[in-house]
């Protein structure tokens, strides 16, 4: 796993970026059922 200071640099942005996606399309789902 090289670039151990990126790795939690990138887990921050992906999880800041994935869970909001995810929030949305959850919701939207339920929406739609």
């Amino acid at each position: 796993m090289p670039g151990t200071s990126a790795s939690p640099r990138v887990s921050r942005t992906g999880s800041f970026v994935l869970e909001p996606i995810a929030f949305e399309r959850m919701e939207t789902e339920t929406e739609d059922r």
